[in-house]
């Protein structure tokens, strides 16, 4: 049976693998720069050696709320179509060569339109007691949702500009109990400690400094390396 090797890692309690053709690098966190006009998941961007990478928070993907990073979380640099991000993970964990046959699809869950385009799943493995899910690159870079005028149904089209003048009414009342449902993070990690902070800048400085290979490694790797990479931090 044909196998295919997938990076797994472990993000917010779930289990998550992706294609290891199509991860570049994996590194721990640094810190970020925060950059105007991205779409809300682009939390900020790092200089990866002179060029500058997009980084994407998974939480804020997925459509859940934003969580504080830690210095144990780490950056997989992934690449489709010559499009590089990278995403934040809480923890790598190894490589796995997953069966084909261990593979499901997409689950049914008795509702509407199960291929819907914002799906960022492409299956789920079997692997042992785990069930692992596999992401789908092409989406996770690439979807953003095209919101015309068409597709709102008349009733909320018919709304839309009361729901806009009442905007600055709500949004504080919203900020105030729950300062993470609108607000996007402009200062990285605003809670860490003067030693957090420290050890994410200087991972960020080894980073921008060119032909510097010590703090990331190719995916050609076996598990073996994969733990060798993790434990140079």
């Amino acid at each position: 049976m044909e196998t295919k090797p997938y990076l797994i890692f472990k993000h917010n309690g779930l289990l998550c693998g992706v294609e290891v053709g199509c991860v570049r690098e994996i590194f721990f966190l640094p810190e970020l720069t925060p950059i105007a006009e991205t779409p809300q998941d682009i939390v900020g961007a790092i200089d990866l050696r002179g060029e500058i990478l997009p980084v994407m928070d998974l939480n804020l993907r997925f459509g859940y709320v934003w969580e504080e990073y830690s210095v144990t979380d780490s950056a997989i640099v992934i690449e489709w179509q010559e499009v590089r991000v990278a995403i934040i993970v809480n923890e790598v964990t190894e490589v796995k060569h997953i069966p084909e046959d261990a593979i499901t699809g997409q689950l049914s869950y008795g509702r509407d339109k199960p291929d819907a385009p914002d799906r960022f799943l492409a299956g789920f493995a079997r692997c042992d007691a785990d069930i692992i899910m596999l992401l789908n690159v092409d989406r996770l870079i690439r979807y953003s949702p095209d919101k015309t005028e068409a597709q709102i149904p008349v009733s909320a089209a018919a709304i839309q500009v009361d729901a806009k003048n009442l905007q600055l009414e709500i949004e504080p009342k919203l900020l105030a109990e729950n300062p993470k449902l609108l607000s996007k993070p402009h200062v990285f990690c605003p809670n860490a400690t003067v030693e957090e902070k420290a050890i994410f800048r200087e991972r960020a400085d080894n980073l921008r400094l060119l032909g510097d290979r010590e703090n990331s490694a190719p995916i050609n790797m076996s598990l073996a390396v994969v733990a060798e990479v993790l434990n140079a931090y």
